[in-house]
C-alpha cells in the first residue's frame, strides 16, 4: 500500500524488514526472500539510489540463477526491475533485461506483473529506437488492463504508446490515446497524470504543426508550471511545461515572448550541467535567430550540443535545424544544405510521408537562400504535389506555408510575377491561418514577398 501510494520509503522499511525474515526463516534463495529483494530493489530504485538499488538487484539475480528450479514470477520481476534501473544507466542492458521479463509475462498471462514487464519493455524499446516492438509491448499491456480493470496505471501506458504512434507517423491515433489517456486520468482525479498528459498532448500539437492548440493548453498549464510547491517529479515536468510553451511562441511568431519563458524555464532548472539545459538552449538559440541576435544564438548552440552530445532521436535532430537556421541566416546556406545532406532524417523514427514533406520544405528554404532559384521552386513544386495527395493535411500545414512561400518567391525572382502572384496570396492566407498575424516574422515576409509581386505585376 505505501509503494502503490508512492510513500516509497516507509515502503523500503516493511520489505526490509520482509527480507531479513524470508532470508532467517526460508533462506537466501527462498521465493519469499527473491520477492521482498525485487521490491527492495524498485523502492530503492524509486528513491533515486541506483547503484544500492542495482547491488541489491543483482544479487537477488545470482541468488535466482543457483535456484535449481527459478520461480518465473519472481525471475520476471527481477529482470523488470533490473530492466528499469539500467533505463538511466545502460539501455543496451535493460532492454535485454525488459525482453527477458516480457517473455515470461506473455508465457504467464495477463497480471499486473506482467503488464509492468511489458511496460518497461515499450519505454526502453522506444528508448533504443525500436519503435515497432515499443507499440506492440504498450499495446498488449494497454489490452492487459483492460482485461484486469487496472484503470490505475493505464493513463501513463497509454502516454507512452501515444508517444510512439506519433514516431511511427501515426499521428491521429497518437492524438486518440493521448486524449483518451487525459480523460481517464481527469475522470480518476490523478491530477499529476493530468498535467504530465496535458503537456504531452501539447507536444503532440507542436510536434505536428498544430501550433493554436498547442498554445491554447500551454497557455493554460503555464499557470500551474508557474504556481510555487511540489516535489522534484512535479519540478521536472514545470520546467518541461515551460520550456514546451516557450519553443511553441517562437515557433508561431512571437520570439520575444517565447524567449523569456524559456528563460523561466531555465531558471527554474535545478543543476545547470543537465541534458535538459541543452534542450533549453537549442529552442533558446532558436529563438535568437528569429530575432536577429546571431552572435548569442551561436553561443547558445555550442553549449547545446556540448550539453545533448550524447542524446539521440530528436534532440540531435533539433540542434542540427536550428544550426542550419543560424548558418543560413549568416549568409552560409550552402554550408546548412551540405548539414541536412548529412542528417536527413531522425534517428530511429519511421521515414512517413510527414517527416520527408518537412524535409522537403527545408531543403527548399535553404536552396532559396543559397541562390539556388530553379532547383528551390522545383523541390517547392514536387512537395506541394505530393502534399495535395495526403489525407493527414492538416498535420503538414507549416510544411505547406513553407514550401508556398519559397515558390512563389522563386517565381518572382525569376521574373515572373504574373504567376507567382497567385501563388504569394495563397502563401500568407497559408501563413495567417499557421503563425501569429501580428508579431511573426514569416507572416511579415510573405507580406512583403506578395506586396513585391503586386507591384511588379502591375508594372
Amino acid at each position: 500500500m505505501y509503494a502503490s501510494t508512492g510513500l516509497h520509503e516507509r515502503a523500503l522499511v516493511l520489505y526490509r524488514r520482509a527480507l531479513e525474515r524470508a532470508m532467517r526463516f526460508h533462506g537466501q534463495k527462498s521465493e519469499a526472500a527473491l520477492r521482498a529483494a525485487a521490491n527492495i530493489g524498485q523502492q530503492l530504485d524509486e528513491l533515486g539510489q541506483p547503484e544500492e538499488a542495482l547491488a541489491t538487484l543483482l544479487n537477488a539475480d545470482a541468488a535466482a540463477r543457483s535456484r535449481a528450479a527459478d520461480n518465473d514470477t519472481n525471475r520476471m520481476n527481477i529482470d523488470a526491475n533490473l530492466a528499469h534501473v539500467y533505463f538511466g544507466i545502460d539501455v543496451a542492458k535493460g532492454l535485454e533485461r525488459a525482453r527477458s521479463a516480457a517473455v515470461i509475462a506473455r508465457a504467464q498471462g495477463p497480471s499486473m506483473d506482467g503488464i509492468g514487464a511489458l511496460s518497461i519493455l515499450g519505454d526502453l524499446a522506444k528508448t533504443s529506437g525500436h519503435l515497432e516492438e515499443a507499440r506492440k509491448a504498450l499495446s498488449d499491456a494497454v489490452a492487459w488492463i483492460d482485461q484486469q480493470s487496472a484503470v490505475g496505471v493505464l493513463p501513463n501506458i497509454l502516454a507512452s504508446l501515444g508517444d510512439v504512434q506519433d514516431r511511427l507517423g501515426q499521428v491521429e491515433a497518437a492524438g486518440a490515446t493521448i486524449g483518451r489517456a487525459l480523460a481517464l486520468a481527469e475522470k480518476l482525479g490523478d491530477l499529476p497524470s493530468v498535467h504530465h498528459l496535458r503537456f504531452t498532448l501539447a507536444r503532440h500539437r507542436f510536434n505536428n504543426g498544430l501550433l493554436r492548440e498547442a498554445l491554447e493548453i500551454g497557455r493554460s498549464e503555464s499557470d500551474w508550471a508557474r504556481a510555487p510547491g511540489g516535489d522534484q517529479q512535479s519540478s521536472d515536468l514545470r520546467v518541461l511545461v515551460l520550456a514546451n510553451f516557450g519553443r511553441t511562441l517562437v515557433a508561431y511568431g512571437d520570439p520575444p515572448r517565447g524567449l523569456k519563458v524559456l528563460d523561466e524555464a531555465r531558471a527554474m532548472l535545478s543543476q545547470e550541467t543537465t541534458n535538459r539545459l541543452g534542450q533549453i538552449l537549442i529552442e533558446r538559440a532558436n529563438a535568437l535567430v528569429s530575432l536577429g541576435r546571431l552572435t548569442e544564438a551561436d553561443a547558445d548552440l555550442k553549449r547545446a550540443i556540448e550539453a545533448t552530445s550524447k542524446s539521440g532521436g530528436r534532440v540531435v535532430a533539433a540542434a542540427h535545424e536550428v544550426r542550419r537556421r543560424y548558418l543560413a541566416a549568416t549568409g552560409r546556406a550552402d554550408e546548412a544544405l551540405k548539414d541536412l545532406s548529412h542528417h536527413p532524417l531522425v534517428p530511429g523514427e519511421a521515414t512517413t510521408t510527414i517527416v520527408l514533406l518537412r524535409r522537403e520544405a527545408e531543403n527548399a528554404t535553404l536552396l532559396l537562400a543559397a541562390g539556388d532559384v530553379n532547383a528551390a521552386r522545383t523541390t517547392a513544386a514536387s512537395g506541394l504535389a505530393t502534399l495535395e495527395r495526403l489525407p493527414q493535411r492538416r498535420f503538414v500545414r507549416d510544411a505547406e506555408a513553407r514550401m508556398t512561400a519559397v515558390l512563389g518567391e522563386a517565381l518572382l525572382r525569376e521574373g515572373r510575377a504574373t504567376e507567382a502572384l497567385p501563388v504569394l496570396q495563397k502563401s500568407l492566407a497559408l501563413h495567417l491561418e499557421q503563425y501569429d498575424p501580428i508579431h511573426s516574422p514569416a507572416v511579415a515576409n510573405a507580406r512583403l514577398t506578395l506586396a513585391k509581386a503586386q507591384r511588379r505585376a502591375a508594372h
